[in-house]
């Protein structure tokens, strides 16, 4: 065996290199990439050593030990001063994608890991690339001031105290207090806090809004107290720390009410006050803005959204995805949300906080009623609900009771057929997010933010797939709807349709009502389905929708129909004798009905069914609309009046009623003697059984008995205890 001799002396200068350690060898040592041993050597100002020819470079072993010492240092150090970015959004419970937005950075001081700890130590991988680490002291600073603000939050929008009680409570939590310096400043603020207080007349909602504002406005004013008394500064001081881009337009029109009063108050007690009111910013005064044109959305705009919001495969896969994000806390679009309130404006002319104020539903009725949201969720992943499901949520939400947030008006739930199904779904996806995310919540949208707008990148995510033109408002799709009602109304009818628009948002003037829309007819009858079918029922819109169609109505058969219709539906309670007295009795009121609607040409007919379809006739009675033009009988009841056409909403105007006559029945039935009391009570009762089953007749068992508070079977049931009335059904009234 030979070796080449230049490589003998190679390895002989190699070999008495004994205080040296190869770089590879420091890289394992250090356990670090050769890339970041590069960059060490470089910040360390390392130097080394390498033959001419040798491909080996080497360090000295002091420098190396240097490094070792000043590697468990440094690690010691930043491991007690920084976090990394899972203990960061740990602490902060938020994602780690968002602790890379904006918001968070710029609040939280982070550097890339030094090139001497990118290593593997303590279970922690710093040799992954360059990777950020975020000061601890910001951290938990930012973290203490979230929880306070949440904390502060709590107190604003959760006490069920007073305004200046709350602003009390809220100040004390966020330790904000008035220096001596201020005292006189402090006093007068709180004195006009209690009068605004006291004058107050805002709902709910509107009264955290103001405790907000004022809170905001408290710390401002603390602020500049801290040098002198506010009254002490001059106009053009005041203007440059007040009336300025820098501070929220809310607080600057408080503090400039608070000045004014304060400087009122003063002049009048011949107090000094430094700053001339007059010559302060006016806060009122805004610019004059162009006049924009109040546009709507055209009809095909209109029925492309609801081809594309009823597309439950698309829009469900996509709810899932947000709801999945959500549940692991990870950045995601609220598409679950933003759904479920783009399809509640396609049918309903309802502000955007009452959209967003839509209420949970009971899932108990349903096939995942006995199911864990989660189960639950994984299930409705892969299949659709039921047609029965469907139909239940719906009547479940018909029978809730709503009203308008700013005029405290009742308003009124519709669906139509077309959207029935999309909506259950989505109604369905955010219950099972709130359940699982957020089981405290009352409502079912959740956008994420105090004011619940539906913001333009939450917009953009739902839309990404429509067209790219179209933006969705609010209030044009509110204005769109109430103009097809109006236009509809006006061509079908040729009356007056303001007072139903009106009526649809509370408005009390013409001009948000009046915007006209020619419909082409072949858009006209589905248009009409999306805005109208509320339901109507009772024999007068029964005999009124035959005769224009020109069928006969055979009144034996249809008394037969009705007489078993009443035992199936209330049970065999009676004798099926009184209840044919009281049908003959009412078949002799529907015959002189019917006589009056057959005396009408098939015009006049048409013009007043299609004006009870779209609400146009009168009525004494909310629900309730009138054959007659003018009430033929002034004294009696709609709901005692055959001429009297109810609506699907009146069913539970009906239940209340119905429940108080039971009552009333089984208080005074057994204690009166006199013989006419009996009879008016059997009467009572039976009318309303009579149009209960009307309307069980029109919309079915299931429907009808969402509507009464523990179902129709249990109300079945506390019928049986009522005294047999057969000899006093008369129905006369």
């Amino acid at each position: 065996m030979y070796l080449n001799k230049t490589d003998w002396h190679s390895f002989l200068k190699e070999k008495r290199r004994v205080g040296y350690i190869a770089k590879e060898q420091v890289a394992k040592t250090l356990g670090i990439t050769a890339d970041s041993v590069e960059k060490v050597l470089k910040e360390y100002n390392i130097i080394t050593v390498k033959e001419e020819g040798s491909p080996i470079t080497y360090i000295e072993k002091e420098d190396v030990q240097l490094l070792i010492d000043k590697q468990n240092k440094l690690w010691k150090k930043i491991r007690n001063e920084y976090l990394t970015a899972n203990e960061a959004a740990k602490t902060l419970n938020i994602s780690r994608k968002t602790l890379g937005q904006k918001f968070i950075k710029d609040e939280i001081h982070s550097i890339y890991v030094p090139p001497l700890i990118c290593t593997i130590r303590d279970g922690i991988n710093f040799r992954q690339g360059r990777t950020l680490i975020h000061l601890k002291t910001d951290v938990l600073s930012l973290n203490e001031r979230r929880q306070r603000e949440k904390d502060i939050e709590n107190i604003i929008y959760h006490s069920e105290s007073t305004i200046y009680d709350v602003l009390q409570t809220a100040l004390r939590e966020a330790n904000i207090n008035f220096s001596n310096k201020g005292k006189i400043t402090k006093t007068n603020w709180f004195s006009y806090v209690k009068r605004k207080a006291a004058k107050s007349k805002a709902s709910s909602a509107t009264m955290k809004q103001e405790i907000r504002i004022l809170f905001n406005t408290s710390i401002l004013l603390s602020k500049l107290t801290d040098l002198k008394e506010i009254f002490t500064y001059t106009d053009n001081e005041l203007n440059l720390a007040i009336f300025n881009s820098n501070i929220n337009k809310n607080v600057q029109i408080e503090m400039y009410k608070f000045l004014r009063q304060l400087f009122e108050t003063r002049e009048i007690a011949g107090l000094s006050t430094n700053y001339k009111f007059s010559k302060l910013n006016n806060i009122y005064k805004k610019p004059k803005r162009i006049q924009r044109e109040k546009t709507i959305y055209s009809t095909e705009e209109y029925i492309s959204l609801i081809d594309y919001t009823k597309d439950i495969i698309k829009h469900k896969k996509r709810a899932i995805e947000d709801i999945q994000l959500q549940i692991q806390k990870e950045l995601h679009l609220h598409r679950d949300s933003s759904w479920l309130y783009v399809l509640l404006h396609l049918n309903n002319a309802w502000r955007h906080y009452d959209v967003t104020s839509f209420p949970r539903i009971d899932l108990q009725q349903t096939q995942l009623g006995n199911m864990e949201a989660m189960d639950a969720l994984k299930w409705i992943e892969k299949n659709s609900l039921s047609e029965q499901d469907v139909i239940t949520i719906v009547n479940q939400v018909k029978a809730m009771s709503f009203v308008h947030s700013k005029t405290k008006k009742k308003r009124h739930f519709f669906c139509s057929y077309e959207l029935m199904s999309a909506f259950v779904h989505s109604a369905v996806l955010c219950e099972l997010r709130c359940q699982i995310c957020q089981p405290l919540s009352e409502v079912l949208i959740d956008f994420n933010n105090r004011k619940r707008d539906f913001t333009a990148r939450q917009r953009n995510a739902f839309f990404e797939s429509h067209n790219n033109k179209f933006i969705f408002k609010s209030r044009q799709m509110n204005r769109t709807l109430i103009s097809y009602v109006y236009s509809v109304i006006k061509k079908t009818t040729k009356r007056n349709p303001l007072e139903i628009t009106k009526f649809i948002r509370s408005h009390s003037s013409e001009e948000t009502t009046n915007i006209y829309i020619d419909i082409p007819q072949e858009q006209m009858d589905f248009i009409t389905k999306q805005l109208f079918d509320l339901g109507h029922f009772g024999y007068a819109y029964d005999a009124l929708s035959e005769l224009i169609l020109q069928e006969p109505i055979d009144n034996r058969e249809e008394r037969t129909q009705t007489s078993l219709a009443l035992k199936e539906v209330f049970g065999d309670v009676h004798h099926i004798e009184q209840v044919a007295r009281y049908l003959n009795r009412l078949s002799e009121e529907q015959q002189i009905v019917y006589k009056v609607i057959k005396g009408f040409s098939l015009e006049e007919r048409k013009d007043i069914y299609d004006s009870i379809k779209l609400g146009q006739q009168p009525s004494k009675k909310e629900y309730f609309q009138c054959i007659y033009q003018t009430c033929k009988f002034p004294n009696r009841d709609c709901e005692k009046c055959q001429f009297a056409v109810p609506n699907f909403y009146a069913l539970s105007q009906l239940e209340e009623e119905l429940q108080l006559t039971v009552n009333d029945f089984k208080e005074q039935f057994n204690t009166t003697t006199k013989q006419g009391e009996k009879i008016r009570l059997s009467n009572i009762l039976y009318n309303y059984l009579y149009l209960i089953e009307s309307a069980v007749k029109k919309f079915g068992k299931d429907e009808v008995s969402s509507f009464f508070k523990n179902g129709l079977e249990e109300f079945k049931k506390e019928l049986r205890s009522i005294p047999n009335i057969k000899e006093y059904v008369t129905i006369q009234h």
